[in-house]
């Protein structure tokens, strides 16, 4: 039922590794009926990511998988990379799912991110996006205390995407449970009665980390009535960048602001801030900024914002003297929302759950 992609590059017997200042070309390797992606490699040091899946082994005949497992079950839980050596045979993104689910060994000193018992069924994998078919077993609780569930169901999730991105072939990963999609049943929708599964996820290197750093949202904070925050009493700042950010359960909108005066200094606090459902859509005002009514600006928000929304437009905020964005969602219905606000830099944030 599920096989991966083939590519024709695999064919070839000749796979480049790249480690920090070092480019190595192993040629000949015999790659046992392995497609391109289901064999791993390394990143670039450039890329400021952390080095993915590498064949490390001079005998060539055994692969270091990296997975994901939890540093614990608490809301402080953060996810570590681990790895594990196998063969250089077979499906190798199915292997990696595999061991996962396994969870770690007696003296790492881990916990498995997903619920005892939960298998994988298969692994597809087209066009950069991997497709994960669960047993009903994923659908069971990790702990008994709901004000956890929340935070370990996004941990969960971003185990799997993580372990399964370090393939430079994946790019985006989708969940079933016994074949069903998560919108097709209300108990794999609901997940664990929280974040829920998203219809598709790529990679969160926010939840990497030791224990004690996390810093995601909680989920009570999202809500659909209006939500404001900032002061009148803010002199007058400018808008130094507006981007979209995706992670694992929820989209993150974030508006970058400096001194009017000194852009690369940070403001005397936060302008006024309001994000609200209007007209089917989600738009987020921010009062005595700059204008950014940039039609260039609204393409490439609107190029980030992948399945989430369907148009992105910006304009002036009428009668706030400031900058207006709206976001129309692809679905019917606007989802929850959070604002808030960050410093070091200075960012007004609004997260989307997906």
């Amino acid at each position: 039922m599920f096989a991966s992609s083939t590519s024709d590059v695999a064919r070839t017997g000749l796979l480049v590794r790249r480690a920090p200042g070092i480019l190595l070309v192993v040629a000949g390797l015999l790659l046992s009926g392995c497609e391109l992606a289901q064999l791993p490699f390394v990143s670039e040091e450039a890329s400021g990511e952390p080095a993915r899946n590498s064949l490390a082994h001079d005998d060539e005949k055994t692969v270091s998988l990296t997975i994901y497992l939890r540093t614990g079950g608490s809301t402080d839980s953060m996810l570590k990379p681990v790895q594990r050596e196998v063969p250089i045979e077979g499906d190798l993104p199915h292997k990696a799912v595999e061991l996962l689910l396994s969870g770690p060994s007696e003296d790492e000193r881990l916990e498995a991110a997903w619920p005892v018992g939960t298998d994988v069924i298969g692994v597809a994998v087209d066009g950069g996006v991997a497709t994960v078919d669960l047993t009903h077993d994923a659908l069971g609780e990790v702990s008994e205390r709901p004000e956890q569930l929340a935070h370990l169901e996004s941990l969960a999730l971003g185990a799997l995407v993580n372990t399964l991105t370090e393939f430079p072939s994946i790019d985006e990963v989708r969940v079933t449970v016994d074949g069903h999609t998560p919108g097709s049943r209300d108990d794999v929708a609901d997940f664990w009665g929280g974040w829920g599964i998203p219809e598709s996820m790529t990679r969160d290197e926010t939840l990497i980390g030791e224990e004690g750093e996390a810093t995601s949202p909680h989920l009570d904070d999202f809500g659909l009535e209006t939500q404001s925050v900032g002061s009148m009493k803010v002199p007058e700042v400018v808008v130094r960048s507006v981007r979209i950010r995706d992670r694992v359960t929820y989209v993150r909108i974030v508006v970058e602001i400096g001194d009017a005066a000194d852009p690369d200094r940070p403001p005397d606090g936060f302008p006024r801030s309001r994000a609200q459902m209007s007209a089917g859509a989600l738009t987020l005002e921010v009062a005595d900024v700059q204008p950014l009514a940039d039609a260039t600006l609204a393409d490439e928000l609107t190029e980030h914002a992948g399945p989430w929304f369907r148009e992105v437009s910006v304009t002036e905020a009428t009668g706030l003297d400031g900058l207006r964005l709206r976001f129309a969602p692809r679905g019917e219905e606007v989802a929850p929302f959070h604002l808030h606000t960050r410093r070091s830099p200075s960012r007004i944030v609004l997260d989307v759950k997906k």
